[in-house]
């Protein structure tokens, strides 16, 4: 038995995916069908993949539950970010908080302020 392991139930049936860790590479069986031997990066992709799809599925249950009349309503789509869209504004976020920071350090700047940005 694999060191994680999941009933997964699909169209046919349920699948019992095992994961086994062996040095840095992970092993990834599907039942008796196929295994997945990958790495951190490659898993990091896998797992992105999934949520990408995962969010699709759930906006189509969504969209399909929605009752509009499209001539007079409008509706705004939700956006996807991806992880590098999240990490970037994560970025420019660890910046501006290390230049408030700095400034603090320097003496320049208090730490209460009435500057939006500060907020």
């Amino acid at each position: 038995m694999g060191q994680f392991n999941k009933g997964i139930r699909h169209d046919g049936g349920t699948y019992n995916v095992e994961v086994d860790l062996e040095g840095d590479q992970a092993v990834i069986s599907f039942g008796a069908s196929f295994t997945l031997r990958l790495d951190e990066k490659n898993i990091d992709k896998l797992r992105d993949l999934l949520y990408e799809a995962s969010r699709g599925l759930s906006w189509n249950r969504s969209w399909n539950t929605l009752s509009c009349n499209t001539e007079q309503d409008t509706v705004e789509l939700p956006r996807v970010h991806t992880a590098a869209e999240d990490d970037f504004v994560q970025a420019g976020t660890d910046a501006r908080e290390q230049q408030k920071l700095d400034r603090m350090m320097k003496g320049t700047a208090s730490p209460i302020t009435n500057d939006p940005i500060d907020w």
